[in-house]
């Protein structure tokens, strides 16, 4: 190390800066993936998860309330309560088509729910027809008919869209954990990372001062 006493002292000292330098950028680079990362699984945790959970839990509401109208449909009485039933089913109808459209933009690109995307879609079409069948059987004075449709098929309908829509639930709240998870895993593995290469940045000036 002869050759280090022939060093002015103001280089020495610029070496000490430029080895904390690449220190500090080391540590903090590292330090700034870790915090980019957990952004993003919180921005994917929102955008994503939480957002499917909310679209799943309108659906499961607009389910029930079409099920109310058809079963309020069994004490109506004149055409004018028929027809603000019928309004209301069109109108589920409709809210439902938007909501599960803007489920199917966030979760198909999911492993194991692009299916069953498409399947509560093809439910929902067989639970809401059987739904309207049931309110046209009253309207037409046939409750009895309507009671049979409403407890035999219409209950089948509704078992097994209700299982698709609790089934897509799960697959959003696992993916969840997971990245929470992951997140706690990789944040306990950064910081380990941070105070060994500071560490080791302290020893290495240590060494050369």
């Amino acid at each position: 190390m002869k050759w280090m006493n022939d060093v002015k002292v103001a280089y020495k000292l610029l070496i000490l800066v430029v080895i904390a330098g690449l220190a500090i950028a080391t540590v903090g680079y590292g330090g700034y993936g870790t915090i980019q990362k957990a952004n993003d699984d919180m921005d994917t945790m929102y955008k994503q998860k939480l957002q499917a959970v909310y679209y799943i839990g309108e659906a499961k509401y607009m389910m029930r309330d079409m099920q109310s109208r058809a079963a309020l449909s069994m004490s109506a009485k004149d055409a004018k309560r028929f027809q603000e039933l019928k309004d209301d089913q069109k109108k589920i109808n409709d809210s439902f088509a938007e909501n599960w459209r803007a489920y199917d933009q966030i979760a198909r690109s999911v492993p194991g729910a692009a299916e069953k995307i498409d399947g509560v879609k093809g439910d929902w079409e067989t639970f809401s027809k059987l739904m309207a069948d049931v309110l046209t059987l009253n309207e037409a004075g046939k409750q009895e008919e309507a009671v049979a449709l409403y407890n035999s098929k219409g209950s089948q309908a509704t078992t097994s869209l209700r299982k698709r829509l609790e089934e897509l639930q799960d697959i959003a709240r696992t993916n969840a954990e997971t990245i929470y998870t992951q997140n706690e895993a990789e944040s306990a593995a950064a910081a380990r990372n941070m105070i060994s290469k500071s560490f080791v940045a302290l020893v290495v000036m240590i060494l050369v001062s």
